[in-house]
């Protein structure tokens, strides 16, 4: 496809699509997509490719994602337009292979100058199409190799500086480990209530080794968040 012309329709489109890249608050939707792929089939971990298919579905327009220039469609890639909804009961745990491309999303933060994880970051994280089926359907589709992938990614430009790139210095490391305080303060609820949700089992939680202190990894966060059904009315206040 060639380059959109400046002030095209087709250039109002990519810049909505870089805009959704760049918002962390996406995330909450592609990881909850990606545990109810788990569950719809019966499986116990979370793998890489579920949450790159909750990632490309949560920046998706009808169907599609504009990458620059460049357009996927999920279904030809094997992606429901729909997802699926977590169900009750036990959650899948994420695969080790898929904790590890958190990781990865993390350092590309980073080095973007951010702490905030938005979906271009873990779509860059996605590097190794021989261990990632879907990530190689998207390659091909857009004929490109992996160096090809992080490319067109390098090119979608962030509309806007991050909003902890303005009220923070850059230097300031990432902190995926966050205390009670730390972890309510992102919420935006109360510490005991924070604490409340470790005692119930709804977070994870982890005790430094002979200490006290206990942290909470800040993906985790993201399992404590629901979609809010069409119609629902907004709350008067949080």
């Amino acid at each position: 496809m060639s380059p959109l012309s400046p002030g095209s329709a087709e250039s109002a489109l990519v810049d909505l699509f870089e805009r959704r890249l760049h918002d962390p608050d996406r995330l909450a939707f592609a990881t909850r997509s990606a545990i109810a792929a788990a569950q719809a089939d019966r499986r116990d971990a979370v793998t890489p490719d579920d949450l790159l298919a909750g990632v490309l579905r949560s920046v998706a327009r009808f169907g599609v994602v504009w990458l620059g220039p460049r357009v996927l469609d999920l279904e030809q890639l094997g992606i429901a337009a729909e997802a699926e909804r977590v169900s009750d009961g036990s959650r899948p745990a994420y695969a080790p292979e898929t904790a590890a491309l958190f990781d990865q999303a993390a350092t590309v933060a980073r080095e973007d100058g951010t702490s905030r994880l938005a979906p271009i970051h873990l779509l860059a994280a996605c590097r190794d199409r021989a261990r990632s089926p879907l990530l190689a359907r998207a390659l091909d589709a857009l004929g490109v190799d992996e160096a090809g992938w992080r490319a067109i990614l390098a090119r979608c430009r962030c509309p806007t500086p991050p909003l902890d790139r303005v009220m923070a210095p850059v230097a300031s490391p990432y902190k995926e480990l966050l205390s009670p305080d730390e972890a309510a303060e992102v919420l935006g609820v109360h510490t005991q209530t924070l604490r409340g949700y470790i005692r119930s089992g709804k977070l994870d939680a982890y005790r430094l080794a002979g200490e006290r202190a206990i942290r909470i990894r800040r993906q985790d966060l993201l399992g404590l968040l629901e979609e809010m059904e069409p119609g629902t009315p907004a709350p008067e206040s949080n």
